[in-house]
């Protein structure tokens, strides 16, 4: 955002606008050229490309219990089976729109939508690990 101080009857103001809106008006053309470098820029990046780059880099040992087996990340909405493992809620959900069971417990140990639990005590220990990480 660019801003400019304007002067109205010993009142000062300011107006601020977008570079971009400025370039559209001027020219067209040089806009849809910078918005379409932006949007290949940006566009084209996932979560998990933002996220690394935001985070820290250097690996950090995060305790093997508030991973998902599947996904392999540190849980965000943690949900535990009939068969007592946790998964994440949007990894589990996906395994089983092709599958009935339990991907670690395997073939016979069928599993359904509505055998999936919120499970609060690993969420909550997720939040302190976190919690502690800042800190």
């Amino acid at each position: 955002m660019t801003c400019v101080s304007v002067s109205l009857s010993n009142t000062c103001r300011y107006q601020c606008y977008s570079i971009l809106a400025e370039e559209f008006l001027t020219s067209r053309e040089m806009y849809e050229q910078e918005a379409k470098k932006h949007t290949e820029k940006h566009a084209g990046k996932s979560l998990d490309d933002m996220e690394k780059k935001l985070m820290d880099p250097v690996p950090q040992f995060v305790p093997q219990h508030l991973l998902c087996p599947l996904t392999k990340k540190v849980f965000v909405d943690p949900v535990r089976t009939v068969y007592g493992t946790v998964y994440e809620r949007k990894a589990i959900e996906e395994h089983l729109k092709q599958h009935k069971y339990d991907p670690l417990a395997g073939p016979g140990h069928e599993l359904e939508m509505s055998d999936l639990i919120s499970d609060w005590n690993m969420k909550k220990m997720v939040i302190d690990y976190r919690s502690r990480q800042i800190q």
